[in-house]
């Protein structure tokens, strides 16, 4: 679904933001198992504050591990830890049989399970909250670490390895770009040139692009679902999401013991009409000579086409043949339009999407002063050194408020995302009346 003013395409978008995410995800020595759930690793990339146990905080050298967690701060473990356990222990939970029967009549409009504090509205693999990276989590191989915020070039290298920057980073920069600098020798005359009133429209316009961004996801929510109701009346199988690789299209297609499809029943119709003529066909293959060889009718030439004029075996294999590419078409845009869902939801795949889009809008809206609050002392400072004590570093809210401000601005967009998003139920009436609109 695309932004027409924008190009924005949310497949793209979000198969592109989950595999970058994946890129990251720490995983075992031997590189067999992922060890990271995705909703830390993009906490990490985003550069959001990272906790851990008092034991685990210092290094040999007496400072936080800058490289492991570029945001290190002093927060009491304990009062994150359960939440941090059950996050760790859920992301890559067994798919139930149950989950895939029932997935689209319970999660198709449930778009909001990713920060739902009730156990039966919350999403089995992980929920957002709380916006805070387990530090507990140490990140191998070091080239899936991020840095911390306004490192130099210098301070991200590491042997031959360069650190990511995290990317609230970029968004402060983005928003204080207006704002003072140590050394002005360092900017460009563009930037030196660019005046207040023009950053002010640029971040206007960014803001009012994300809000259009926003928009097209209730679209493609529609579509999405109703694609599915269509398409489950075509064929009658289930489709088995994919916890691991939720980006590429490679759910497996299960048949359903409750369900035959349109396309389905036809095969079966196709397939007993083939019988019956095979079943005529062989009785022309008979016998009704002394002496001589056995006599068959099916022959060359006008024999051929004579009895293909009575038995049209030809047409039945072409009837055959379609069917079966439009049944093997139609399972693959299940597969996709189940994997575009799980892209929308995260249901399977422990983050969607929508999640990130949600993320980085609230992140954008933030004011500047909660952003820098989000980080430490040492981001705080190098910040300090770049831009000087400008309002937003000497206003900085305190972490505790920062956290707080993130998850509320995230709650109030996917509750704006929500009313948008027109109920697509998955029946036969809301399926009639959406094909009478569509006439």
């Amino acid at each position: 679904m695309s932004n027409q003013n924008d190009n924005f395409d949310f497949e793209v978008f979000a198969v592109e933001a989950i595999r970058y995410i994946d890129s990251i995800r720490s995983y075992q020595k031997d590189g067999a198992k992922t060890t990271e759930s995705r909703i830390n690793s993009f906490y990490r990339a985003l550069g959001l504050p990272a906790v851990v146990p008092d034991d685990e905080r210092e290094l040999p050298n007496g400072r936080p591990d800058d490289f492991n967690n570029g945001n290190v701060q002093d927060l009491t473990f304990r009062s994150y830890k359960a939440d941090l356990d059950e996050r760790q222990g859920l992301y890559d939970k067994e798919i139930q049989d149950d989950e895939i029967a029932d997935f689209m009549d319970k999660n198709a409009q449930n778009i909001k399970s990713g920060i739902s504090k009730t156990s039966e509205n919350r999403r089995r693999r992980g929920v957002l909250f709380p916006m805070i990276v387990d530090g507990r989590i140490h990140v191998f191989p070091q080239s899936r670490r991020i840095g911390g915020a306004f490192m130099s070039n210098k301070e991200l290298k590491h042997g031959k390895i360069s650190y990511n920057r995290p990317l609230i980073e970029t968004i402060l920069l983005v928003k204080l770009k207006g704002e003072n600098i140590v050394d002005s020798s360092q900017q460009s005359d563009t930037s030196t040139a660019f005046n207040s009133s023009e950053l002010k429209r640029v971040n206007e316009n960014a803001e009012k692009r994300l809000g259009r961004t926003l928009n097209t996801i209730a679209s493609f929510v529609e579509e999405t679902v109703r694609s599915i109701n269509g398409l489950r009346t075509d064929i009658g199988a289930n489709v088995i999401p994919t916890v691991e690789n939720v980006a590429d299209q490679n759910h497996k297609i299960e048949t359903s013991e409750t369900r035959v499809g349109t396309f389905e029943t036809m095969q079966l119709n196709q397939e007993a009409h083939d019988d019956l003529q095979n079943t005529v066909l062989s009785l022309f293959e008979f016998d009704d000579t002394t002496g001589y060889s056995t006599r068959n009718l099916k022959g060359d030439g006008l024999a051929s086409i004579f009895i293909e004029m009575l038995v049209p075996t030809k047409k039945v294999k072409r009837n055959t043949n379609l069917l079966d590419r439009q049944l093997a078409k139609a399972k693959l845009n299940l597969k996709r339009a189940f994997r575009n869902l799980d892209l929308i939801l995260g249901t399977f795949g422990a983050i969607s999407g929508v999640d990130v889009l949600v993320v980085l809008s609230a992140l954008y809206r933030l004011e500047p002063e909660y952003l820098v609050g989000l980080l430490n002392k040492e981001s705080q400072d190098r910040l300090k050194a770049l831009k000087g004590n400008i309002p937003a570093v000497q206003g900085a809210k305190p972490l505790a408020a920062s956290i707080s401000k993130l998850e509320t601005e995230v709650t109030k967009i996917f509750d704006e995302l929500t009313g948008y998003i027109k109920i697509v139920k998955h029946d036969e009436k809301i399926r009639h009346q959406d094909a009478e609109e569509e006439k």
